[in-house]
């Protein structure tokens, strides 16, 4: 049997061993508050400067698709997270409380981002009483009975009928009309659906996990068409080339006027669109003289396929900073061949459909060397440098930096973490 002063020493040494446990635990916790306050303030600073960004539609810029896309490029974010910014800068703009706690650092973004979703107007106040005190889950367990306004469904296409017809209009753009019977529409209409379903996988391909909540309806039924044509060509002849291979170009051009040509029986192509087509296409030369064809050039592939792969391997995506497409590249010539450009691997880059035409169409310039990293220089016209946004770090301590930027040090309480009975709530 133990004696009993030996075990009253015990009891003492593990009094003062959970003391001393207690008093690092507290002093965790209130170092750990203290830094949330910082990072939910600044969180909120950045919600509010997204806010500024959508207000003025300063994102608007060569080669940027949309707001998400400009924040991956300039805060080096997921598109996931910049998704997550721009929404939760558009739920708050009609939440003032909740904006209040958020900039206050009472809020973590997580608990902002889940009431910007939920929440409307009616419930601001009270959403901002109940909030700090709530875990993420349970917040969202308490709000998911608010009812949110629904988007109005998008028109329906017009009905087809038993006719094609398609052409150039006097702007050089194509133009078709179409018109089946309810059951050739019904066929057309299905595998147009698909296509876009397609390309929005493409587009999307973590749909399921963005905040966004896209669908196919974000997608114009102009690019399930061109799908839908491009899945065509491929399996029309699938051993003819590589998947989602374009078609042949033929085009014209005078000998007396080299720099004069057109697409067969189509528009006038100027110098930027002829070096589109011709950039990264099958193609075959038709040289005209006196309005006599003079020669007929075998067809060529601008990039063959094994270069294709060594690029398409090495830049494993589309090259403009903050773009994330993968899938249906171009392979774009740096200095373009009628320049002089060699079709050479210093002299070549992914490009998505997207940014292809943007470079041709003169919106922004492409320099450097593709094989080093970071060796592509993006200049707007004005000679901007479009490279990505860079964080500054700071050289003091997060709350010193904070209030060197004038944002405020914040005050932030955990949530109880007690079981919520929502028969009180």
């Amino acid at each position: 049997m133990s004696h009993p002063l030996f075990i009253l020493i015990l009891m003492a040494l593990a009094t003062a061993a959970g003391d001393v446990r207690y008093e690092q635990l507290v002093d965790l916790e209130s170092r750990i508050a203290s830094v949330m306050g910082v990072l939910n303030a600044t969180s909120a600073e950045l919600v509010s400067l997204v806010a500024e960004v959508l207000g003025t539609d300063v994102w608007h810029g060569m080669g940027i698709r949309s707001p998400e896309h400009w924040l991956t490029w300039q805060c080096g974010l997921s598109s996931a997270r910049a998704a997550s910014l721009v929404a939760t800068a558009r739920g708050l703009g009609a939440l003032p409380r909740c904006r209040e706690r958020f900039e206050a650092g009472a809020l973590s973004e997580d608990q902002a981002r889940v009431i910007a979703r939920h929440t409307d107007a009616a419930h601001d106040a009270e959403v901002s009483d109940l909030a700090p005190l709530c875990t993420v889950s349970q917040l969202r367990h308490a709000l998911r009975t608010i009812p949110v306004a629904e988007p109005k469904p998008e028109p329906e296409p017009a009905g087809p009928r038993r006719e094609v017809s398609f052409g150039y209009g006097e702007d050089g753009w194509f133009w078709s009309r179409i018109r089946l019977r309810p059951e050739e529409g019904a066929v057309f209409e299905t595998a147009l659906c698909r296509a876009r379903e397609a390309e929005f996988a493409l587009r999307h391909p973590d749909a399921a996990s963005d905040p966004r909540r896209p669908t196919p309806n974000d997608l114009s039924w102009a690019d399930g068409l061109l799908r839908m044509a491009e899945a065509s060509l491929s399996n029309l002849d699938p051993g003819a080339g590589r998947p989602g291979e374009r078609f042949c170009v033929y085009v014209h051009v005078d000998a007396d006027a080299p720099y004069s040509s057109y697409l067969h029986l189509g528009p006038p192509l100027s110098e930027r669109v002829a070096q589109y087509v011709a950039c990264d296409a099958s193609i075959r030369i038709v040289l005209e003289a006196n309005g006599k064809v003079v020669a007929l050039s075998q067809r060529q592939d601008t990039v063959d396929t094994k270069t294709r792969k060594l690029v398409e391997d090495r830049d494993g995506g589309c090259c403009i900073p903050g773009c994330g497409q993968r899938r249906w590249l171009h392979v774009h010539h740096i200095l373009h061949r009628s320049t002089g450009g060699r079709t050479v691997l210093e002299n070549l880059c992914c490009l998505c459909p997207f940014h292809h035409r943007m470079h041709h169409r003169g919106d922004f310039t492409i320099t450097g060397d593709p094989t080093t990293p970071g060796g592509l220089a993006f200049s707007a016209p004005d000679g901007r440098d479009l490279g990505p946004g860079r964080p500054r770090p700071p050289n003091e301590a997060p709350a010193e930096a904070a209030a060197r930027l004038g944002i405020a040090e914040g005050r932030y309480l955990h949530p109880l973490g007690e079981r919520a009975d929502w028969h009180w709530l």
